[in-house]
């Protein structure tokens, strides 16, 4: 019993072969479809890499400016902090310089209120004279009677200064 006639078992290789072929073809034509779809992304990602290098550039070139303005804004803060403390040393001078001043006023005035009890008061209480037209003229005033009432005095150094610095403040 013979299986089968040697002209069979080259059909039935041949057969084997193109089914072999067959299946090579289609999975050729997968493996095409695929590395198409790889070729795809790949310019893809080319052109998303090249968009990140363009963006990373842009976010170098921000930072960059962003420094720059901060440095400039610390030394501009830096110089206004250090007019600032100036003008507050300026201040506390003015301060204690006022603070002097009026101890030598309060000194004064109280030296003055000794002295005044001692001379006769100033005249009574100021009467309005009518003016043209019976209104009342006005008085004169406060800092004017004042001034006119000390230059009969003799001032202090200190009240001679004080009223230097008055009349310079006018």
């Amino acid at each position: 019993m013979d299986l089968l006639p040697f002209e069979h078992w080259s059909l039935l290789a041949d057969a084997v072969l193109a089914v072999l072929l067959v299946a090579t073809i289609a999975y050729a034509a997968i493996l095409e479809r695929k590395l198409s779809g790889l070729r795809a992304a790949k310019q893809e990602m080319a052109e998303l890499v090249g968009r990140f290098t363009e963006a990373t550039k842009r976010a170098e070139n921000g930072l960059a400016e962003i420094r720059q303005t901060a440095e400039e804004t610390g030394r501009t803060l830096q110089q206004a902090l250090e007019k600032g403390n100036s003008l507050a040393d300026d201040l506390v001078f003015l301060v204690e310089r006022g603070d002097a001043v009026a101890g030598r006023l309060e000194r004064g005035a109280a030296k003055g209120r000794g002295r005044a009890t001692a001379e006769p008061p100033p005249a009574g209480p100021r009467s309005v004279a009518k003016g043209p037209g019976g209104t009342a003229a006005k008085a004169p005033a406060p800092a004017a009677a004042e001034d006119d009432a000390t230059s009969s005095r003799k001032r202090t150094p200190e009240q001679s200064a004080l009223m230097a610095a008055l009349r310079a403040m006018r």
